[in-house]
C-alpha cells in the first residue's frame, strides 16, 4: 500500500511521550491481543512499539497519524517475534483481524465495548458466567468444560451458545 508523504513533529519530549503513551497504551495493546498476542507477548510487544517509536527522529502529526503509525510499528514487532519465536505465537487471518479491531474499537481504544462486556458478563446467569470463564478464560474445551459443569458435550455447547448470544445482544444494545 503506497502511503502519502505524512507531516512529522521532532520527537516529543518525555513529558509529552508519556502523555501519548498513556494516550495510546491500551489501544495498542488490545491490537496486538487481536492479532493472537497472548496477553504477556502483548504487554511485551506493546513496550517495543513505543521503544521503537520513541527512537524515531520525527512523530507523525495528529492522532490518526499517530495511531496508523503505532498499527504499523505493532505489526512489525509482533513479525519480528514470529520470526524469533515461531512456535509459541499463533499466526491469525491478519485481514479478519484488522477488520475485528476496526470493529471492536469503532476509532477509539476499545474501552466502549470492554465497559459494555463487563456490564453484561455481570448481568448473565452465575452458570453462564461460570462456563464462558472456563471456556475463554481458561481455555478448556467444550467437552472439558462439560465435565467441570456435570453437563454433557451437547450440554456445555449449548450453555455456551446461550451465554454468547445473551452477551452479543446485550453489547450491541449497550453500544448501539
Amino acid at each position: 500500500m503506497v502511503v502519502a508523504a505524512q507531516a512529522f513533529r521532532p520527537r516529543p519530549d518525555e513529558a509529552s511521550f508519556a502523555g501519548l503513551v498513556r494516550q495510546h497504551q491500551a489501544w495498542v495493546w488490545r491490537y496486538l491481543r487481536c492479532l493472537g498476542c497472548d496477553p504477556g507477548l502483548a504487554d511485551d510487544l506493546t513496550q517495543d512499539t513505543f521503544v521503537a517509536f520513541y527512537r524515531r527522529r520525527g512523530v507523525p502529526v495528529g492522532p490518526a497519524a499517530t495511531r496508523t503509525y503505532l498499527r504499523k510499528v505493532a505489526r512489525s514487532q509482533l513479525a519480528k517475534a514470529r520470526r524469533r519465536w515461531a512456535h509459541r505465537i499463533e499466526e491469525v487471518d491478519a485481514v479478519l483481524a484488522e477488520r475485528a479491531f476496526e470493529a471492536f474499537t469503532r476509532g477509539g481504544d476499545g474501552s466502549e465495548f470492554v465497559d459494555a462486556l463487563r456490564h453484561c458478563l455481570a448481568r448473565l446467569d452465575a452458570r453462564s458466567q461460570q462456563a464462558l470463564a472456563l471456556r475463554y478464560g481458561d481455555r478448556l474445551s467444550r467437552r472439558e468444560v462439560g465435565d467441570r459443569l456435570g453437563v454433557s458435550d451437547e450440554g456445555a455447547k449449548s450453555l455456551l451458545a446461550r451465554g454468547i448470544a445473551r452477551l452479543r445482544g446485550c453489547v450491541e444494545r449497550r453500544l448501539a
